[in-house]
């Protein structure tokens, strides 16, 4: 699997649970996971500097 493709999934995973979040209305707090996969994506997204 590829960066991009892994960044492609990382991303449908946090609109799915962005969903789930606002459809439990609170019941499940998914706050904490939806978090850590956008840091995820974004770390992913950021260029790193080759030594």
């Amino acid at each position: 699997m590829t960066p991009a493709e892994v960044l492609i999934r990382l991303r449908a995973a946090v609109v799915e649970l962005i969903k789930l979040d606002e459809e439990s209305r609170g019941a499940i707090d998914l706050t904490a996971a939806i978090e850590t996969l956008q840091r995820a994506i974004r770390e992913l997204e950021t260029p790193r500097s080759m030594p």
